[in-house]
């Protein structure tokens, strides 16, 4: 669900009819995902949610590393050098994205009005542009959100 109800979208928007309805509520979850990104944090609807995500966190990890120590020692029982090298790829793969998906959990933060705000803005920078040249994610949602960032390993 939205972190943003579809009818304070549209009090932004200042659309006052249904018809665009169904592409206001695309833009809410475009939005919410560009602030989730722009964050490198998840972002939960509420403290209960923020904290069962930091519990699960540290299992959910340590399940993927036991599942990547299991496909790598089955990479190397494989015979030939290109289907281990593959195998071990995807292994690291799939492993760091479930370290990504860790760290975004226990970094995440609850939904407040500033990122709000940012979401609004967001939306408004979708509605008007359209997909036209210069549309994407506004400086004034970035200026918003910057102290709440997430500084993720390079």
């Amino acid at each position: 669900m939205p972190f943003v109800d579809s009818t304070t979208a549209k009090l932004h928007l200042r659309v006052d009819n249904s018809v665009e309805d169904a592409l206001i509520a695309i833009w809410l979850v475009v939005a919410d995902q560009q602030v989730t990104r722009f964050l490198n944090r998840n972002v939960y609807p509420d403290g209960m949610a923020l904290a069962a995500a930091i519990a699960a966190a540290p299992a959910a990890l340590a399940a993927a590393t036991a599942h990547y120590k299991a496909a790598a020692t089955a990479a190397d029982a494989l015979t030939e050098k290109v289907d281990r090298d593959a195998a071990k790829r995807y292994a690291d793969d799939v492993y760091a994205l479930a370290k990504l998906a860790s760290d975004m959990a226990q970094a995440g933060i609850e939904v407040n009005d500033t990122l709000k705000a940012a979401i609004l803005l967001n939306i408004g920078d979708l509605y008007e542009k359209r997909g036209a040249d210069g549309a994407g994610f506004p400086a004034a949602s970035r200026n918003l959100l910057m102290p709440y960032r997430h500084a993720m390993g390079v």
